[in-house]
């Protein structure tokens, strides 16, 4: 639906444990489109990223906690991408606040912040907007990349400058 409809971005905040081929076609087709596809990398704590945050053609993202650290259930991987806030995040559930964690909710931060993008600036394609990405980016732990927080938090203001 949502490639019939011709999005600009998806955000996927789900985990699948396998990869199912069917699923992938349909990651691939959105992404030769140029839609972005925006997943949650998990939420085990595990050294190996969730589907779809797995599949190359996905901006995959970790959660991090109020230290600025990787989030004890953030699953982690050569995959990761970015990193977003995930602990301790208030929601409106059903008329009720609640505070909740997870990947789900770092990913929703991510996806924001390439919609701020695509309101300021002509995006062309996927590529294009993947650099934009990664050069606007807070580094953590490492310099540069690395599979615990991938290329860090994406920093909103310099994204927009």
């Amino acid at each position: 639906m949502a490639i019939k409809e011709n999005v600009d971005i998806i955000n996927l905040s789900l985990e699948i444990d396998k990869d199912i081929s069917s699923v992938y076609k349909v990651i691939k087709k959105a992404y030769d489109r140029d839609i972005i596809i925006v997943a949650a990398s998990g939420n085990n704590g595990t050294g190996k990223v969730s589907y779809p945050g797995k599949y190359k053609e996905v901006l995959s993202v970790g959660s991090y906690n109020n230290f600025f650290e990787k989030s004890q259930f953030s699953q982690y991987g050569k995959e990761l991408d970015f990193v977003g806030p995930g602990e301790y995040m208030n929601q409106e559930i059903e008329n009720t606040d609640q505070v909740n964690n997870g990947t789900s909710l770092a990913t929703a931060f991510v996806t924001r912040s390439v919609a701020l993008f695509y309101l300021e600036n002509d995006v062309s394609s996927n590529i294009h907007l993947y650099s934009y990405l990664k050069n606007s980016v807070i580094d953590l732990n490492q310099k540069g990349y690395d599979i615990h927080t991938g290329y860090g938090i994406i920093n909103v203001e310099k994204l927009l400058e």
